[in-house]
């Protein structure tokens, strides 16, 4: 959201511009900025100009159709955030919007991630063939030594 009003000094519109662009959370902000794309990008092809609830069911709509029932949550939140940033629209009083994500979400069931037992650790860290995974042995150690996250792994 660009500040631009003539009677601010130009020192403290260029302030409030900073701290509005640190609003979404850093290391996030490349998701919220392209789903905010899409949706700007999807309303230019609909020749829609205005963000009012019957737009967003309809985008909605065209996400389910799709099959990314996961996304509607995470995508709802991140143009909640974006379209309150720079169109100061509030997307979280569009009832109507709530009640079908909640209604397209009921029954769906997440993936549940695969998790490694202790046992299965071990047997893998004895039995694996050294000479083909030898780096996956020494990332597995390390990860759970250091109980790393993925990204500080690829960062070693």
């Amino acid at each position: 959201m660009e500040l631009e009003n003539s009677d601010l000094p130009v020192a403290v519109i260029a302030s409030a511009n900073d701290a509005c662009g640190s609003l979404l959370p850093a290391k996030s902000k490349d998701l919220y900025e392209r789903t905010y794309s899409e949706f700007c990008d999807w309303c230019t092809k609909q020749h829609v100009n205005d963000y009012i609830e019957p737009v967003l069911l309809a985008y909605f709509a065209e996400i389910v159709q799709k099959g990314l029932i996961a996304s509607l949550w995470p995508k709802f939140s991140m143009l909640k955030s974006t379209l309150r940033l720079k169109k100061n629209i509030d997307i979280g009083n569009y009832h109507k919007m709530i009640m079908y994500i909640k209604r397209q979400s009921e029954g769906h069931v997440p993936k549940k991630s695969k998790i490694l037992e202790k046992g299965q650790v071990q047997q893998f860290i004895i039995e694996a063939p050294n000479d083909v995974f030898l780096m996956a042995k020494v990332a597995l150690i390390f990860g759970i030594a250091g109980a790393l996250r993925k990204h500080e792994l690829l960062e070693l």
